[in-house]
């Protein structure tokens, strides 16, 4: 069974959910971008610092030669250890910049090398025909370590040039493709650690050294710088996690939130529905509060609180109806009772024979009262239960008006009523005559008995766009505007203590069902002081001649 409760809870969540992991998403894309671009920044700085600095030859390198004995001893432990047996060449002392180098030459199978000592003792590598300036700020972050940073240079041919000491024997991966366009990608280091570099194309200063701050117009050179990214991925890591953690942390408060705020929003409905199971057939008046209710929730208030007006009026006509109907019964019932005793003493007199013949005649007559109530009542609850047969057929209006006059035309003259009929005698309309025709009945009898002596009775006809209506007025002295709306109750009479055994008292209940088989309206109305009108229609019109009002 669907539950607006869980529908909305399921809703909202899933909204909330959709749109934080799409704001947490671009979130994080936004934070990678930044931190990728700030540590690609650092790189190229890096890059761009090596590659202004760089120079051919080492020609500003020289200096003056020492003896290995003059050395600190610092030196001499490096040396010693660099050279592993191999015969030391000479030893040259330099300056630059105020700081102190020593560039160590030796053989090595049959081949010269240099490499350059700091004079606190620090190894900065092999001295080749290409050369960093950097060499004298002896960077500890291109010394190999656990956290060792790396570059390496390439010429045009992709030959290597020069590398920094961290990577040894091993080499950078320069990546396929262009070389000239400065670019970052992924590699993994010698060390095996995930890393960035930035590759950088640059040409030299010539043989001026740092100083000169010129190229040589020789070839263009490729330089990559590498480090960890361990520290970028570690960020990234934290932001990703946190992320993660808010959502499920938000995830949390918000179902909790969202399923006590949509309880609370649906409690006004728990309220409802709990009021509704309350209300039986004794609490019809019953009415749903309209005020302070969510706005939602009143036009459900409204319309069950009309249900509830509806049902109750239902009620008590019913109630009124059944206290009527045993009234009504009850009279007749109590005669024949009466007649019944009456006649069967006056069976046992033989000079009462004469008295005993009308005792049965008023039976009789008692009998006939209640079968056409019986069939009134009969007629009525077909009608109501839907079981009542409708046949439309094009149907004379004029001459069922005539028809259905007929049994009241000695009645009329008896108590010199005047009739005035208004009608278009050429009027065909599309209805059922066999219940159209009770109707008129209805409205003639009710008509004239209800008329005073010498009373007048009107029967016209008047046309709109919607179609043809029948009025039939008569006098009435008695009626007000707050007894209209009760005409059509059954065994209703203004007079309470009014009885008359000519009238079932549902005619005009039967004038209403069957209107409404019929598919037009009746009304009631007071047009003039003294004077009640019945209107039935529209009826769909065939024909007519002419228009009357």
């Amino acid at each position: 069974m669907k539950s607006i409760r869980g529908a909305l809870t399921a809703g909202v969540l899933a909204s909330l959910f959709v749109v934080f992991a799409v704001c947490a998403s671009a979130l994080y894309l936004y934070v990678r971008y930044a931190l990728t671009r700030e540590f690609d920044h650092s790189l190229f700085g890096k890059a761009r610092a090596f590659a202004s600095l760089s120079n051919r030859g080492a020609e500003d390198l020289e200096g003056r030669l020492v003896a290995l004995s003059g050395l600190p001893p610092a030196v001499q432990e490096t040396v010693g250890r660099e050279l592993q047996g191999a015969p030391l060449s000479e030893v040259e002392q330099v300056t630059r910049d105020g700081r102190l180098f020593y560039k160590i030459e030796t053989s090595r199978q049959g081949m010269e090398s240099e490499f350059l000592v700091s004079g606190a003792g620090q190894y900065l590598g092999v001295v080749d025909e290409f050369d960093f300036a950097f060499y004298e700020a002896a960077l500890p972050e291109f010394q190999p370590s656990p956290d060792a940073e790396y570059y390496q240079v390439w010429d045009e041919d992709e030959e290597p040039v020069t590398k920094s000491p961290s990577l040894g024997a091993a080499n950078l991966v320069l990546p396929d493709g262009a070389t000239s366009v400065p670019r970052t990608f992924n590699l993994a280091l010698p060390d095996g650690r995930r890393g960035r570099a930035a590759l950088l194309a640059f040409r030299p200063r010539g043989k001026g050294g740092a100083s000169s701050g010129e190229t040589d117009g020789s070839e263009e050179l490729v330089l990559v710088m590498a480090r960890s990214r361990a520290g970028l991925d570690q960020a990234l890591r934290v932001v990703g996690t946190g992320l993660i953690g808010a959502f499920l942390l938000i995830g949390v408060c918000s179902t909790l939130a969202v399923r006590w705020f949509v309880a609370r929003g649906l409690e006004t409905l728990g309220e409802v529905a709990a009021q509704a199971a309350t209300i039986d057939e004794a609490s019809l008046a019953h009415r749903f509060p309209v005020t302070g209710v969510p706005a939602e929730v009143m036009p459900i208030c409204l319309r069950l609180n009309e249900l509830l007006h509806r049902l109750q009026n239902a009620f008590e006509r019913e109630q009124r109806f059944t206290a009527d109907a045993a009234h009504e019964l009850r009279t007749p019932l109590a005669e024949l009772h009466l007649l019944a005793e009456v006649g069967l003493r006056a069976s046992l007199q033989a000079a009462a024979t004469k008295d005993f013949a009308q005792h049965f005649r008023d039976a009789l007559a008692i009998a006939e009262q209640m079968e056409r109530l019986v069939a009134a009542l009969l007629t009525l609850a077909r009608c109501q239960s839907g079981l009542q047969v409708v046949l439309m057929q094009p149907t004379g209006l004029v001459e069922l008006v005539r028809q259905s006059w007929m049994p009241f035309q000695q009645e009329t003259q008896f108590r010199n009523l005047a009739l005035s009929f208004r009608l278009d005698p050429d009027a065909e309309i599309e209805t059922d005559p066999a219940l159209l025709g009770p109707v008129l009945g209805n409205l003639f009898s009710n008509a004239v008995a209800y008329s005073p002596d010498q009373g007048e009775i009107v029967v016209e006809m008047s046309h709109d766009p919607q179609g043809l209506y029948l009025h039939v007025t008569n006098a009435a002295e008695h009626l007000e505007p707050a007894d209209l709306e009760h005409l059509f109750e059954p065994f209703w009479r203004k007079d309470k203590a009014r009885s008359d055994s000519s009238h079932s008292g549902v005619g005009l209940s039967i004038i209403a069902a069957f209107a409404g088989l019929l598919g037009v309206h009746v009304v009631a109305a007071l047009p003039a002081p003294g004077k009640f009108r019945v209107t039935l229609g529209p009826f769909h019109k065939l024909h007519s001649t002419r228009d009357t009002a």
